[in-house]
């Protein structure tokens, strides 16, 4: 009689494992869903944050464009114009010498690099060249878009065919698209303006 309520009130192997594997089951899944809601809001604040510094991009660049001028050497306002890359001369500093200014992506990064021009020889030196990271998560499409003097300020304006002369510029053009998960279907935030280059008129 004793034996059979001992038997009765415990558990057999088989409940056992039944009971261990539930639990494990449940600890996983709250584990998977934890780790799912950390990516998740690292996902975000991930984008939100690219979305300020696209954001905060736009002004400053506006304005070093707007006041694009001759070089130290006195070479054109516009070194290089390419879909990915622009270079010109502006006085960020207010010395009188204009500034070698890059904006340009790589590795899917909006970089800057500002070169300083000697002081005597007014050459400008790659080495003494001073690189921000703007923004990160850029996708690698056309980000600089060039028009001339028929530009109207609308989406029916038509770039300049490449390869873009410098001369032709009148009104320089930047999109950004941002996209901190690239296997999210959201589609990607978008940052613009257009500057025309107010000093060119005058060289």
């Amino acid at each position: 009689m004793n034996n059979s309520i001992k038997k009765q009130k415990g558990f057999t192997l088989i409940e056992i494992v039944i009971s261990v594997s539930i639990i494990a089951m449940i600890v996983g899944a709250v584990g998977a869903f934890q780790s799912g809601i950390f990516k998740s809001n690292r996902i975000i604040q991930s984008g939100l944050m690219n979305q300020q510094e696209a954001k905060k991009l736009i002004r400053p660049f506006a304005q070093e464009v707007r006041g694009a001028n001759i070089s130290a050497l006195g070479g054109y306002p516009i070194a290089t114009a390419t879909s990915l890359t622009f270079t010109f001369y502006t006085d960020l500093d207010g010395d009188g010498l204009s500034e070698k200014v890059k904006y340009y992506v790589e590795n899917g990064e909006l970089i800057k690099s500002v070169i300083e021009p000697d002081p005597e020889t007014h050459q400008y030196d790659e080495e003494n060249s001073k690189i921000t990271k703007v923004i990160k998560d850029i996708i690698d499409e056309p980000v600089f878009y060039y028009f001339g003097d028929d530009y109207v300020g609308s989406s029916s304006s038509t770039p300049l065919a490449s390869p873009v002369t410098p001369s032709e510029i009148k009104v320089v053009k930047i999109v950004v698209k941002i996209n901190s998960n690239e296997s999210s279907e959201v589609e990607p935030f978008e940052v613009s303006t257009q500057v025309s280059l107010r000093n060119l008129n005058s060289i």
